[in-house]
């Protein structure tokens, strides 16, 4: 994952959405359990995710996994922000299944945040990590959606089952591939594999584990690539998160056989448009397009995202 050398990842507002959402959720999660978790992820250059997750979830136990054929472990070396970050460099599939370099028996928040399109061994990744992982632990995936061929077209039935084989669930047709419906069928597949792993587990243990939908969101910053994250956590096949985790307060929490992706859409207004609108009544939204000529689209987007979004300032030094 090489993307850190070239993207700030702490100045991408809809990743900094994304990750505040998250944050919330884990805290609701952490907060029932009295769990002590550990993190694994993709720290990178900046290990954004490791500094939020440290000091808004107190998690101190954290691993980063550093590969690609060009990764500079010295200058990540350098970047690490705290002592007792575990860094282990090589490929996210060896390094998953050495359990000595990367150990996930114990209750684990993972998320595998790939800056690239999907490839067959993040399936690989899937079979470690669900052969694994104990009840409590939460996984995230993240992909770029994109789902085409050199020639930039989508990939039609046949160059998809070509490409990833086994991974392609049998309801998939060609109706199904187009560019706006490609994170459904990117979900679909990891919910297949996932499943068939979580199958085989609980026949030897004789085990009952589900990996229970949490989140799946979309997005795409500002001239990027349009992305995916879509996450579960390893539960009882009985158990209602929603209701065991206080998880029904957040809209943007998976329900229950929902097919739809909770789009991360930000909205382009101002300071000041911020403070009249937070002021308003929600019936009362008339008033803010009267006063400052806001379309109300961009209104709902802000209501809905308001808690998470960003402010920066420009601090001269």
């Amino acid at each position: 994952m090489n993307s850190a050398k070239y993207i700030n990842y702490e100045l991408r507002p809809a990743k900094f959405v994304e990750r505040k959402m998250f944050t919330s959720v884990l805290l609701n999660i952490i907060g029932t359990e009295s769990i002590n978790y550990q993190y694994v992820g993709l720290g990178g250059l900046l290990f954004t995710d490791f500094k939020l997750f440290h000091k808004e979830l107190g998690i101190s136990k954290m691993t980063s996994i550093e590969g690609g054929k060009k990764i500079d472990i010295k200058r990540i070396k350098f970047n690490k922000p705290f002592s007792f970050i575990q860094l282990e460099k090589g490929l996210s599939t060896d390094l998953l299944g050495d359990d000595e370099k990367v150990n996930l028996n114990s209750k684990t928040i993972i998320w595998m945040d790939y800056d690239n399109d999907l490839e067959n061994f993040m399936f690989e990744d899937i079979s470690h990590i669900f052969r694994k992982i104990p009840t409590k632990s939460v996984y995230f995936f993240t992909c770029n959606t994109t789902l085409k061929n050199y020639s930039g077209e989508v990939y039609s039935l046949t160059e998809l089952k070509e490409k990833y084989g086994k991974y392609v669930p049998y309801d998939i047709s060609q109706k199904d591939l187009t560019e706006k419906n490609s994170q459904n069928v990117i979900k679909s597949m990891l919910n297949k594999h996932i499943n068939e792993t979580l199958k085989t587990r609980n026949n030897i243990d004789d085990s009952n584990l589900k990996a229970h939908p949490l989140f799946q969101m979309k997005y795409s910053e500002s001239s990027g690539a349009p992305m995916m994250t879509y996450a579960v956590i390893l539960e009882n096949k009985d158990v209602n998160i929603n209701e065991k985790y206080g998880l029904k307060k957040f809209d943007f929490v998976v329900k229950k056989n929902e097919d739809n992706f909770f789009e991360i859409d930000l909205p382009n207004v101002s300071n000041i448009e911020r403070n009249l609108i937070n002021v308003t009544e929600i019936d009362k939204q008339k008033k803010v397009t009267s006063k400052c000529a806001l379309d109300p689209t961009e209104i709902d987007k802000y209501r809905k995202l308001y808690k998470y979004l960003p402010t920066y300032f420009d601090v001269r030094q």
